[in-house]
């Protein structure tokens, strides 16, 4: 998978089956296997960060909110 593609994945499934098995190194089993919703729940993608820290990336996540005030 390029990174082009990997860019344009929604949050879902198939974006948390892929960070568990790049990222965190778990085993891909035969059958059905329930992943870790990374992409979707705040505290399991800070599981990611918490594996990356180690390897001294550097993560920055940002939020804008933006208020039409009329």
């Amino acid at each position: 998978m390029t990174n082009e593609e990997i860019d344009k994945l929604e949050a879902g499934a198939e974006l948390d089956k892929l960070i568990a098995k790049e990222v965190m190194g778990w085993p891909a089993y035969g059958g059905i296997q329930q992943w870790r919703p990374f992409s979707t729940d705040m505290n399991a993608a800070m599981e990611v960060i918490e594996k990356l820290k180690p390897h001294t990336w550097h993560i920055h996540i940002g939020y804008f909110e933006y208020f039409d005030c009329q």
